[in-house]
């Protein structure tokens, strides 16, 4: 797997939207990140850490920019979850992941609408 082929295409399709980002749901991705987590030996939670940044917006603690249009990436390993930087050098030295997820949340320019992209990459 190349870090570089770890993005999201023009054809894919949003698992769900919203008018305002506290209207997008985003229960079944939780419970997709959760469950592959549970398959983890040590610091599971370590899933928290860019899911808070996306919570503190739902909440309305941090501002939505915070998290527009940034590709999140998840890669889940016997001993823990790994976020972007990490994935990335792992990957450039030949390491296997038993799964990557990847996330992101648009705005459409044209409707406003917020837009919630989630898949399973690797």
């Amino acid at each position: 797997m190349c870090f570089e082929n770890l993005k999201f295409g023009f054809d894919e399709v949003p698992v769900t939207y919203g008018y305002t980002f506290k209207q997008l749901n985003f229960s079944s991705v939780y419970t997709e990140l959760i469950k592959e987590a549970a398959g983890c030996e040590c610091y599971a939670s370590d899933l928290l850490i860019d899911l808070n940044t996306v919570v503190n917006v739902q909440n309305g603690l941090t501002d939505e920019s915070s998290v527009l249009n940034k590709l999140f990436m998840f890669g889940f390993r016997d001993m823990g979850v790994d976020h972007d930087a990490f994935i990335k050098s792992r990957l450039e030295d030949g390491y296997h992941y038993r799964s990557i997820y990847l996330m992101q949340i648009r705005k459409s320019k044209h409707t406003g609408k917020y837009n919630l992209y989630f898949k399973r990459a690797a």
